[in-house]
């Protein structure tokens, strides 16, 4: 009787590993069904161009990626815009808080002043050329449209977490884009606030507490009833806990989700994701990501 116990359930485990009684709306434009990954430039390819300005957008769209990764911040005067740090230090000749500045404020200063190449040097920082400032979200569709898909990180906390979440989903709605879209932040309150405004109709992505959830649940295999109202996992390298097996992704793409890795910037890595039918790469190097495209394109 015992045997016959440990048997079933063992049965009733491997049977629910192909099944799935919840599945989430699939965001079409992401899904690549085995496809190549779709080329997602990290805050506009953070290791070729200064971070998240414009001209790294610019540079990344001419060097012909499909996606763009990026971050917001609120403004003082109430804008969204194209920012990762709480301030500004890191990036620019300047100091100080997002928050406490005017967009035309933030735009006077050089954020490619600490840039550095691939080779070390500094090409930006006596040399401003157009486009050394981060992007108002608007602009940023405005000039890109859906020729792109975007993930969009909201970075702030909080009141102003609401706010940006809030602006952002507003111009999604102007500029027609939800099926472009990607709404990010690792901020569960964000994305819950989200859910609850859009009623299903953008694309979310898992906070790193729902990520959590989905990894668990999908490791300790009781998934199948789960409905976790997330259409994409934009799940981190990390080298403690293997996120990227091919059993996760499998319990990913079962559920309708699409995965997208990050921050991957060497060709072994991505190499790797390729082969494993990943449905997005997100990269500070897309040079060589669109290299290794070419190539199997042959």
């Amino acid at each position: 009787m015992g045997l016959f116990l440990f048997v079933l359930i063992v049965v009733i485990y491997v049977l629910f590993q192909f099944s799935c009684f919840k599945k989430e709306k699939k965001a079409r434009k992401i899904y690549r069904n085995g496809d190549f990954p779709l080329v997602f430039a990290h805050r506009g390819s953070s290791h070729l161009y200064p971070e998240n300005t414009e001209l790294a957008f610019i540079k990344s769209f001419e060097m012909g990626v499909d996606a763009f990764e990026t971050d917001i911040r609120l403004t003082k005067d109430g804008k969204i815009i194209t920012q990762h740090n709480e301030d500004i230090d890191e990036t620019t000749n300047g100091t100080g808080k997002v928050i406490d500045y005017t967009f035309d404020e933030i735009k006077e200063f050089n954020f490619g002043y600490r840039f550095k190449d691939l080779n070390g040097n500094s090409p930006y920082a006596d040399n401003r050329v157009s486009g050394l400032y981060p992007m108002e979200v608007s602009s940023l569709f405005e000039k890109f449209g859906d020729s792109v898909i975007y993930s969009i990180d909201v970075k702030d906390n909080g009141e102003n977490g609401l706010k940006s979440a809030e602006l952002l989903y507003n111009c999604v709605k102007e500029y027609r884009l939800e099926k472009n879209v990607i709404f990010s932040s690792f901020n569960e309150d964000n994305l819950e606030f989200l859910r609850k405004i859009s009623k299903g109709e953008i694309i979310i992505s898992g906070s790193l507490k729902k990520t959590t959830e989905v990894v668990l649940s999908s490791y300790l295999g009781f998934d199948s009833f789960k409905k976790y109202n997330t259409n994409a996992m934009m799940i981190p390298k990390f080298e403690k806990l293997p996120l990227d097996t091919k059993y996760l992704i499998y319990k990913f793409h079962k559920h309708n989700m699409a995965v997208c890795y990050w921050t991957i910037n060497t060709e072994k890595e991505m190499k790797k994701l390729i082969g494993k039918k990943v449905d997005g790469i997100i990269t500070d190097r897309v040079d060589l990501l669109l290299k290794l495209k070419k190539e199997l394109n042959k």
